[in-house]
């Protein structure tokens, strides 16, 4: 991800000053015109905003200390992390390191679409100091500012990692079950699958909302809890009886059951959500 961030500044002519844990990874972009830093140290001190994007808080934090001083200078942190590391690398940055302001940031897209019109970056962080630099930000992609609290944002990212994870797991268990009876996976995907996703662009909202609002009565394209657990508990015996694994399934077919026990039956699926914040 780094490459495409320093990617995108250098096609849009900014001064790009970069540093890796691994030098020679930052070689394709010198052709670009990028400078390579020897230390965090060197690349902090060549501008007065500093992005990082780093596999954990742990490592960015390490790497911050290396730089010995952050003053006068902006850290945009677009590294995926926990609420807790969140505050403590903002703490850090701006209380000890001296750094004029921190934001953190969410990359909702793939490094290849980085610049591009699907990439989407959002923000957390003080509303004034996104907007002093927001062009910079729009260089990567469309940028939106979410809220001053910075524990929203590591929420919402790892909110949106649970469906991504959640997508993953719904397919790999169907590629499982109609492979294992030897239909062409990549035609079942094509013409049932993604068809089938489509869907998904109206359930998802009204299912967002009837949890907001507390509402779960059934409406005409409703899917009670009982009836979701009939269809799960079909698909994983058929999973059984055919030799694949249900694991991917039974929580699900766990918290349904639990659902019905509870006398939610008759209500929409999105009574389910409100369990999941419950005792547990």
């Amino acid at each position: 991800m780094g490459f495409a961030l320093a990617s995108a500044f250098l096609d849009k002519a900014y001064r790009v000053t970069v540093w890796n844990r691994t030098i020679n990874k930052a070689d394709p972009l010198v052709s670009k015109g990028a400078i390579v830093a020897d230390s965090p140290a060197s690349c902090a001190q060549s501008g007065t905003t500093v992005i990082i994007s780093l596999v954990s808080d742990d490592v960015v934090r390490d790497v911050l200390c290396k730089t010995f001083t952050l003053s006068g200078r902006t850290v945009v942190n677009l590294t995926t992390s926990r609420p807790r590391e969140i505050q403590e690398t903002a703490d850090m940055s701006i209380n000890r390191l001296g750094a004029a302001g921190y934001l953190h940031g969410c990359i909702l897209s793939m490094p290849s679409q980085v610049a591009s019109q699907q990439a989407t970056i959002i923000y957390c962080g003080p509303q004034p100091l996104f907007a002093k630099s927001k062009q910079i930000y729009e260089s990567l992609g469309t940028a939106k500012w979410l809220s001053d609290d910075l524990q929203q944002i590591s929420l919402m990212e790892n909110a949106s990692i649970s469906m991504v994870a959640g997508v993953f797991a719904a397919f790999f268990q169907s590629l499982a079950l109609a492979g294992v009876g030897g239909i062409d996976v990549v035609s079942f995907t094509t013409q049932v699958i993604l068809p089938q996703l489509q869907l998904f662009q109206e359930l998802l909202p009204r299912l967002a909302r009837q949890d907001q609002e507390r509402s779960h009565s059934m409406c005409q394209d409703g899917i009670s809890v009982e009836t979701a657990l009939a269809l799960v508990s079909n698909a994983c015996e058929t999973a059984e009886t055919s030799g694949v694994s249900i694991r991917l399934l039974q929580g699900l077919q766990c918290l349904l059951m639990e659902g019905t026990k509870l006398g939610k039956g008759s209500e929409d699926l999105s009574s389910i959500i409100e369990m999941l914040r419950g005792p547990h």
